[in-house]
């Protein structure tokens, strides 16, 4: 409680700045429309899925951990039937981020320009370039950039007390577990902070092997929770199973196809990385280190671009360096206008978001994709509605967006939509519950044309179509649920 008040207008500050720019930017906030998603709306069904009395990972599963699901499952029933919930847990994570990336930048600069770094650190938070959606990178960011944090205050601040060395030790160990249970991946990428903090120990005789024991403890702290409640749910062998054996394999083949875009980010990284050799007394290739670190571990399994926003924190030395350029007669004026240059750089992330990452589903726009994507959430609304169904079932064959949100909607089997990397098996239990008759609905886009021969076959019916290119979005629904619909509705494109 003391350690807030003393921090409470920094707080506010870095909590203000990201409800601002996750108000225009984030599309769960209120200024955007439920659809034009992708990973998010298989989150918010996991999330909603186990909220509404599934069991992770044999009712439903996906290539993610349970605490990315819990997000989105207090998300829900903070908001059932939007992503508003959603947008309010984003903007604590965001809270967190940047007050934490001020007080790294704090180590090496004064608070007015601290301030002036956090902001100009949105740009990397937020890169339109690689960044949209908000995903489970975005909930990893809060525990790396305290990693960094902790790191930096350990190497470059002389005060450092045993007591403060076994906080941080468990804080270290906190995040990796935090992150684990997202996505492990990612956590790998985070381990270079515990892995340098204990070489730190151990060099300078703080009491390595407490240390070790304080991070581990750090992380059963928080994985301990989840393997009780899986464990209670009879999952736990197959959270193993799927989050681990499954998820590996689904990623056995190592991309780089990405190369065009990290590379260019790993260079500017490393760039800020030597810059700030200049302005360090000790550990001076740490910066640099971290950098080939988590590129290192990102670039394989690098398929999409908005993977390497786990490595925006390492860009706050690029920050600071670029702060500490200028004479000091022009460091006092930007000190003076922190305030104005904040809302400034705030201003042109959400700019620039706009004008190359907009994805045309504004609250206050209307539109055909809109159109089309309402005319189909609300048969399936309709429909459960008119069966009395809180909760009907939903599979996706290549057509994955929130149209479960408004119906309420809830896996109708484990692999419920298709992913990357695709097992044979996984496809064919989607199918299985369809010959099954085991979920109500099921949605197919316009690449799985293939499907509609076999859906025939096991008696499910079109009541809902879109053939505009883009929006060719088909819903089904089993003939023996929908035999008071009277007619089928088609629903034209532009």
């Amino acid at each position: 409680m003391k350690y807030i008040k003393e921090h409470l207008a920094s707080i506010g500050m870095a909590t203000l700045l990201g409800l601002v720019l996750l108000l225009c930017i984030s599309p769960d906030s209120y200024t955007h429309d439920v659809f034009g998603r992708g990973d998010s709306a298989w989150y918010y069904l996991c999330g909603k899925s186990w909220m509404s009395g599934l069991t992770p990972y044999i009712d439903f599963s996906d290539s993610k951990g349970p605490l990315l699901w819990l997000i989105y499952g207090i998300g829900y029933l903070l908001s059932p039937h939007s992503y508003h919930g959603v947008f309010w847990l984003t903007v604590i994570f965001y809270a967190f981020t940047f007050y934490f990336t001020y007080r790294t930048a704090h180590l090496f600069l004064g608070r007015r320009l601290s301030w002036i770094a956090t902001a100009m650190m949105a740009f990397a938070y937020f890169n339109p370039f690689i960044h949209y959606e908000i995903r489970s990178e975005d909930y990893c960011l809060a525990p790396m950039v305290l990693s960094l944090y902790v790191v930096c205050q350990t190497f470059y601040n002389r005060h450092t007390s045993h007591k403060h060395l076994n906080n941080r030790a468990l804080l270290l160990g906190a995040s990796f577990g935090f992150i684990v249970m997202i996505k492990y991946n990612i956590a790998v990428m985070q381990l270079i902070f515990p892995v340098a903090y204990l070489i730190y120990a151990w060099r300078r005789h703080h009491g390595f092997w407490r240390l070790l024991g304080l991070t581990l403890g750090g992380m059963t702290l928080i994985i301990a929770p989840f393997i009780v409640w899986l464990t209670m749910d009879g999952a736990l062998g197959a959270f193993v199973h799927e989050y681990f054996a499954v998820t590996f394999e689904t990623m056995r083949t190592v991309s780089l196809h990405t190369w065009y875009v990290a590379l260019p980010l790993f260079i500017i990284t490393l760039i800020g990385a030597f810059l700030m050799r200049s302005h360090l007394i000790r550990w001076i290739y740490f910066p640099a280190v971290a950098t080939v670190w988590m590129f290192a571990f990102c670039l394989p399994f690098g398929e999409r671009t908005y993977y390497y926003v786990t490595a925006a924190p390492l860009l706050a030395f690029l920050c600071i360096s670029l702060l500490k350029l200028p004479p000091e007669p022009v460091r006092e004026r930007m000190r003076r206008m922190s305030g104005v240059l904040m809302i400034v750089l705030a201003l042109l992330c959400i700019v620039c978001n706009y004008a190359l990452g907009y994805k045309g589903n504004l609250t206050f726009t209307d539109h055909a994709d809109k159109k089309a994507f309402y005319d189909i959430a609300s048969t399936m609304s309709r429909i459960a509605s008119e069966e009395k169904n809180e909760h009907p079932t939903v599979v996706y064959f290549n057509a994955e967006d929130a149209y479960d949100v408004p119906s309420g909607a809830v896996a109708g089997c484990k692999y419920f939509s298709r992913q990357r990397g695709e097992l044979p098996s996984m496809l064919e239990e989607a199918k299985d519950a369809c010959r099954k008759g085991t979920t109500d609905f099921v949605l197919v886009g316009q690449s799985a044309k293939d499907m509609h021969a076999f859906l025939d076959s096991c008696g499910y019916e079109i009541v809902a179509e879109n053939k505009e290119k883009g929006t060719s979005l088909y819903l089904m629904t089993q003939l023996s649920e929908v035999k008071e619909v009277k007619e089928v509705r088609e629903v034209k494109g532009h």
